[in-house]
């Protein structure tokens, strides 16, 4: 629930820009509504910096920190009206585009750690779980799933070694990995 808020903020805050940006775009505003804009503008970049930068979205929050230099209130880019036009008709399409790509990252291209769960399979003579990531079967013990739930619903791109790395020397022999071609599994 909480991945899903970071996005629910992000979007919003990019569509309450991109609404801020088409209403400077019209004819006739008042000196003080752009000032206004630049300061909200500002905010609404923070958090949309922070929030990408707290998902390890670096393209994203360069992005975001460029709208924060352009738009800063202490110091006032000079800019004519005609490139402040052009930057806000730039910055609704990035916007517009940035949108569409976090709704299709979010709901057509699936996190890795969801696919690894949904592969989990219980074996019925074992009663363990199985799962099979980078040419590696693991045999989980059902203990253990809670803790796997756990750190894949984190991880954005989390797979079966990067949790086997975090287990204690304990943990990691109730663990059983087998190679599918016969190869030398090391840790």
């Amino acid at each position: 629930m909480y991945k899903d808020i970071n996005l629910k903020i992000s979007v919003a805050a990019k569509i309450f820009l991109i609404i801020l940006f088409k209403f400077a775009l019209t004819e006739g505003m008042s000196y003080m509504y752009y000032v206004q804009q630049r300061r909200i503008t500002f905010v609404l970049f923070i958090i949309i910096a922070f929030i990408a930068g707290r998902q390890n979205k670096y393209f994203s929050c360069l992005i975001a920190i460029m709208g924060l230099l352009i738009f800063n209130p202490f110091k006032k880019p000079r800019f004519t009206g005609q490139n402040w036009d052009l930057v806000e008709w730039m910055l609704i399409g990035v916007l517009m585009v940035w949108i569409a790509i976090d709704l299709y990252n979010y709901f057509v291209v699936p996190k890795k750690g969801r696919g690894i769960l949904n592969a989990l399979k219980r074996n019925k003579k074992t009663k363990e779980y199985e799962v099979t990531d980078s040419s590696v079967t693991y045999s989980i013990p059902p203990s253990m799933i809670k803790g796997l739930r756990k750190y894949m619903y984190k991880s954005n791109l989390g797979s079966m070694y990067s949790w086997y790395k975090t287990l204690s020397p304990e943990e990691k022999k109730k663990i059983t990995r087998t190679a599918l071609h016969d190869e030398p599994l090391e840790d």
